[in-house]
């Protein structure tokens, strides 16, 4: 019996070798990349929101912009670490079909799926990278474009129409297939999470063996010498510069309002940084609590209050802004700032006012403070007061107008305090 052109067209063609060669090559290449984005991650992570990475070519293509925002990670992991472990799993998968020849087909339907939905991922990551950050990384690109290609020749090798594909799918090595997957997933993400522990150890000691505020050439001398001896040596030469007028009129304040050492932070609560700098100035700070006035200034990097952003950054800084100056208004600034630093959801609306019910906020005097003309001027003040200060990250602190650059270091404290007094 002749079979119709139906049954036909759904038979498989024989597999196009050169094709999963060609796959195969493209997912080492795009393993590369990953593995690269986790290093720069980890790095970033290790150096601090000074960090530069060489792709940092100009506004619009930099790498470190991308990988500071919230879309870089998904809960405790980056997202460069789910790519490395999916990429070492497909090139691990090709290589294992060539070994089999039998078995090629129905190893690399689950592969095949996946990369499907990898470059489904790969499509909303550019969406967000285009619209939401303004800002492109270059080797994320680069993996947007190889999961198109490694799909494409993964499709192409096959030889498959998807109707066969789907109907194959549980007569394939799907099994293995997904709990491979798991396992490389558990053993990749499991190793980039005890690497940003270690990361984040060197990091502190990195932070207390670097404190001279003008020159880095000096680090290897300086490491030979105490953190108190170079602590002393630091504020010495801090309290030589000239210090800034910055007025706190109006402004949320902490601690001594009458006291003499005024210590300002330019902040942005949806800065990482920032979240770590909130828990530990307030330890830093709470020995000289009668001595000191803390005062915090919004300086959220978002374009869309930020006058000298040409592209979004953080995009829910702003409003975070304009909820944490309404809560001053209603006495409660304190409490809402530490609550959302707290906070562990992406922010949106949503969490900005189940922060502001946590904090007891009347609603409704809320909703027309954030919607005000007068919110967003006083948050355009604090903007171009951090601009004319030549601001050029969060956390900035600054003690009695002197910007202090190694806050993160109590000995700067027991030696600067004193020495205001």
């Amino acid at each position: 019996m002749t079979p119709s052109i139906k049954e036909t067209t759904l038979e498989a063609k024989p597999i196009q070798r050169p094709y999963l060669i060609t796959a195969f090559i493209l997912s080492l290449l795009a393993l590369g990349s990953s593995f690269y984005l986790t290093y720069l991650h980890l790095e970033m992570m290790k150096q601090g929101s000074g960090f530069e990475a060489f792709c940092d070519i100009n506004s619009t293509f930099n790498c470190s912009n991308v990988l500071a925002s919230s879309y870089s990670r998904l809960g405790p992991f980056p997202i460069s670490g789910f790519a490395l472990a999916f990429y070492l799993y497909l090139s691990f998968s090709l290589f294992w079909s060539f070994n089999t020849p039998s078995q090629t087909r129905n190893l690399l339907i689950p592969p095949l799926l996946l990369c499907l939905a990898n470059l489904g991922v790969s499509l909303a990551m550019a969406w967000i990278s285009y619209h939401y950050l303004g800002n492109w990384c270059l080797f994320c690109s680069s993996l947007y474009v190889l999961s198109f290609l490694i799909y494409f020749s993964l499709k192409k090798g096959v030889s498959m129409p998807f109707k066969k594909i789907f109907s194959e799918f549980f007569n394939s090595h799907w099994l293995k297939s997904y709990v491979s997957l798991i396992l490389i997933h558990a053993l990749v993400l499991g190793g980039v999470w005890f690497l940003e522990k270690d990361y984040a150890q060197a990091k502190s000691s990195q932070e207390k063996s670097s404190l001279s505020p003008q020159n880095k050439k000096d680090s290897e001398e300086n490491t030979e010498k105490d953190i108190k001896t170079k602590a002393i040596e630091y504020v010495q030469e801090l309290l030589t510069e000239e210090p800034k007028t910055i007025p706190i009129e109006g402004r949320p304040i902490r601690g001594n309002k009458d006291a003499k050492i005024v210590v300002a932070e330019f902040s942005d609560f949806e800065c990482p940084y920032c979240k770590k700098a909130a828990v530990e100035l307030k330890k830093l700070l709470k020995p000289y609590e009668k001595e000191v006035s803390f005062v915090f200034f919004n300086y959220p990097l978002d374009q869309a209050c930020h006058p000298s952003l040409s592209k979004r950054l953080h995009v829910q800084a702003c409003n975070a802004a304009y909820y944490a100056h309404c809560a001053k208004e209603q006495g409660k600034f304190w409490e809402y700032h530490d609550t959302l630093f707290t906070e562990k959801e992406h922010f949106s609306e949503e969490v900005f006012k189940k922060v502001a019910k946590e904090v007891n906020l009347d609603s409704s005097k809320l909703e027309s403070c954030v919607a005000s003309e007068e919110t967003k001027k006083a948050i355009l003040e604090d903007l171009q007061l951090g601009i004319n200060l030549k601001i050029r990250g969060t956390p900035t602190v600054f003690v009695n107008g002197y910007q202090v650059r190694p806050w993160f270091v109590p000995e700067v404290w027991e030696t600067l305090i004193p020495g205001l007094q």
